[in-house]
């Protein structure tokens, strides 16, 4: 078995905790005046606001979403002025917008989390950081074979399972590995297997984690007990772990008998926070590491956690919640990191991109409501151990078949940095089929990871700083995240452009003069006569130069400040950072 090696933070007193993306589709909200609202929740559990979808700064406070005043210190307050759309906004409201401090906003968020672009490891020893060797963590929950992982189904005094069955349906939702769940009333058959299933398929086989439900329990306070807006995971885990104490031999949950339990994930009665709109008494979906407790002689110290049911509080079907979700949370206790960007500044900025839906460790878990997650990407399965990815090194035509079909052609591949250690370019065929069915396009998607496979840190956040180690090379030079199009009340065009992602793709892009990595420079590397045919995807590897990918970028209009390279990459917004050559800005090509 291949050895990962991840990074050990100790949390001594302190919980970490490693959260989804907000779901940051457009949401119509009532507010107490008797207006609707159109509000975009944005970031995660350790920075979230909301927005308009113009922009403007919101505070949610009760049933209401009131303009923010921006802090000395860059925090956000609520002011006494209800919030109102654009076309019902009155001058005092405008004004109160124009007033607002976004980038000191975005750069308190960056800094209370701790952010940089340089990926610094850490060690928490009593609330002090330092750098530190990266280190096997053998606490992480096991990615082969069959282990066993704990699952505790938890209701509060004022919040109840609306599952008549709950144990049975999260067994399925849990434990199915072929599909047509029963359906117990509450869409259990919508998603399209159980976790078991989506992990089956991601190792090949090699991976088959077995969870064991126990409960529903109810534990002896109200779900704000546990929430209220600042999670309390020290909380939780312990009075979930008590609940089931007199039932539950933790002894057996520690297949490598380090001391540790290898993993309490509780699922929780009602909805998740991350969705807009729902209640901040709500709990957001997380997992981490903490000092728990002992049980059986056992260390619980793992955790996961999300919620029962589905989307918006106020949906008047209850149905079960998707397992993007869960299958997103279960991938960081195993130490896969976020792809997403996690700070604060992105939604302002417009210049730290990700993989979007093509990547299930970004937004990859909110596909059709979580029931269909994006397959791992053949670079996640390669830092897993599940497959190889072979190395292109000569001229050579190439046949790709997707990583989960059967066949002679390859499953994926690779054009390595000669230059720079532990990067290169991931060339991935991707059809509408299987658990990428609901994905808005298909063809080859390309994209760069400046990031080591073998040293993978859960805690690392790649895609922070000012420009991204993992990123999509879109076909139609459109890079853009779903916070690009806050100001649509559909997503209609997000799905749009991601369609313009791969190649072909809908901007019949059939050739790749070269790759600008994240220093900067260009990896001359062409592919050429990209083409589709079926579900094969195939192209032809080095060749004579071609004309540059793109002559101009397209954006969204208040996205003007973005620099790309000449073959369509996003350098970000800091000319000072890069080093000598041509760039495109506002269109334009630019000599620095």
């Amino acid at each position: 078995m291949k050895k990962i090696l991840f990074l050990l933070i100790f949390a001594l007193v302190a919980t970490s905790s490693f959260a989804s993306k907000a779901n940051s589709l457009p949401a119509v909200v009532p507010q107490p005046d008797g207006t609707m609202l159109t509000v975009l929740l944005q970031g995660d559990e350790n920075i979230s606001w909301y927005t308009t979808t113009d922009g403007m700064l919101l505070v949610k406070r009760g049933n209401g979403y009131y303009v923010a005043q921006v802090k000395a210190d860059g925090s956000l307050a609520a002011s006494s002025l209800l919030a109102h759309g654009p076309a019902m906004r009155g001058t005092e409201e405008t004004n109160m917008m124009l007033l607002q401090d976004k980038a000191k906003f975005a750069k308190y968020s960056s800094k209370l989390l701790g952010q940089s672009g340089e990926l610094p490891v850490t060690e928490w020893t009593n609330g002090v950081t330092r750098k530190m060797k990266i280190r096997d963590d053998s606490t992480l929950f096991p990615h082969m074979g069959s282990p066993k992982a704990l699952v505790i189904l938890v209701e509060f005094t004022d919040t109840t399972f609306t599952l008549p069955d709950p144990k049975a349906s999260f067994n399925d939702y849990l434990n199915n590995e072929t599909g047509n769940i029963v359906d117990r009333g509450h869409g259990e058959n919508r998603n399209a297997k159980g976790v078991k299933g989506y992990f089956k398929d991601m190792s090949f086989g090699q991976f088959t984690p077995q969870f064991d439900v126990v409960g529903p329990v109810k534990l002896s306070h109200p779900l704000r007990y546990y929430g209220a807006g600042n999670d309390n995971m020290s909380r939780l885990i312990p009075d979930a772990c008590s609940a089931v104490n007199d039932s539950v031999d933790f002894s057996q949950y520690d297949s490598n008998g380090d001391g540790y339990v290898d993993l309490v994930y509780v699922i929780y009665a009602g909805h998740s926070e991350s969705e807009a709109g729902n209640s901040t008494d709500d709990i957001w979906p997380k997992s981490g590491y903490s000092d728990f407790g002992t049980f059986d002689g056992k260390k619980v110290y793992r955790y996961g956690v999300n919620n029962e049911l589905n989307g918006r509080e106020t949906s008047k079907n209850k149905l079960i919640n998707g397992i993007g979700l869960f299958c997103h949370e279960f991938s960081h206790t195993m130490g896969l990191p976020d792809i997403y960007a996690t700070s604060g500044a992105p939604g302002y900025n417009k210049d730290n991109f990700g993989m979007e839906f093509w990547d299930l460790m970004d937004g990859g878990e909110y596909v059709h409501s979580g029931r269909f997650p994006t397959a791992y990407t053949s670079w996640e399965r390669e830092v897993m151990g599940w497959m190889n990815v072979d190395t292109l090194t000569d001229t050579a035509h190439v046949v790709l078949r997707t990583i989960d079909s059967k066949g002679d052609s390859a499953r994926s591949c690779k054009i390595v940095n000669p230059s720079v250690k532990n990067e290169a370019i991931y060339l991935q065929n991707i059809q509408n089929k299987g658990w990428n069915y609901y994905l808005p396009g298909h063809g080859l998607l390309v994209y760069r990871v400046s990031y080591a496979s073998d040293d993978v840190n859960f805690a690392d956040n790649p895609n922070n700083g000012s420009r991204p180690r993992i990123v999509c090379i879109p076909a139609d030079g459109k890079l853009g995240a779903i916070a690009d199009y806050a100001d649509d009340s559909t997503p209609d065009n997000y799905y749009a452009d991601m369609a313009g992602d791969t190649y072909p793709g809908t901007s019949n892009v059939s050739s790749i003069a070269s790759f600008t990595m994240y220093s900067g420079d260009a990896l001359d590397r062409p592919i050429l006569n990209i083409k589709e045919d079926g579900t094969l995807v195939s192209f032809d590897y080095l060749g004579k130069k071609i004309p540059s990918a793109i002559n101009s970028v397209m954006v969204k209009d208040k996205a003007t400040d973005r620099i790309f390279s000449l073959n369509g990459m996003l350098m970000g917004t800091d000319k000072t950072r890069l080093p000598k050559g041509i760039y495109i800005i506002n269109g334009k090509k630019i000599v620095l």
